[in-house]
């Protein structure tokens, strides 16, 4: 193939090496008064040591209003590691995590439904010296959630469009 620019978007169709992960969400139903101020906004990422397991939580009533309910109960999420052993998050772990990292002492999940997946990850491919890299986007960028991934995309794109050609050499 002979090309300035080459786009690839069909899963499996690049050449890109990938990373699996398995990802372990629990949306819970918390009973929490002190969530309806949203303390820590729409979510938590969590960087390094927290005393939680948990990678990331959302608060998603926080997040969309549409979501929430006027007698302090909130929809949340929260996102980890999965374990080896395929245990999920108790109840119990959730309520203490929930606790934890919106700093609101009361919280008690009321229900809670798990899901754990296998994610797929794009790491970035070695290139030859003299050859220009890939332009990645989405999760291969190492980017996630809509927000991020258009703004990447978008970024990526202007790149591309200015991006100088060379006659003959492909990228």
């Amino acid at each position: 193939l002979d090309a300035d620019v080459v786009v690839v978007a069909a899963p499996g169709l690049a050449s890109t090496p990938t990373v699996q992960r398995r990802i372990t969400v629990a949306a819970a139903l918390v009973q929490a008064p002190g969530l309806d101020a949203a303390p820590r906004g729409t979510g938590v990422l969590v960087a390094g040591p927290s005393g939680t397991r948990a990678r990331a939580l959302t608060h998603s009533s926080a997040k969309w209003r549409t979501l929430g309910t006027d007698d302090g109960h909130h929809l949340v999420r929260l996102s980890y590691d999965a374990r080896p052993d395929g245990r999920v998050p108790t109840s119990e772990e959730v309520q203490r995590d929930v606790r934890t990292l919106t700093g609101v002492a009361d919280a008690e999940v009321r229900q809670m439904h798990t899901r754990t997946w296998v994610r797929t990850i794009a790491t970035t491919p070695s290139v030859p010296a003299g050859q220009p890299s890939p332009v990645l986007v989405g999760e291969a960028a190492g980017v996630t959630g809509l927000a991020a991934v258009v703004e990447n995309a978008r970024a990526q794109a202007t790149l591309l469009i200015h991006r100088p050609t060379t006659q003959g050499a492909s990228s």
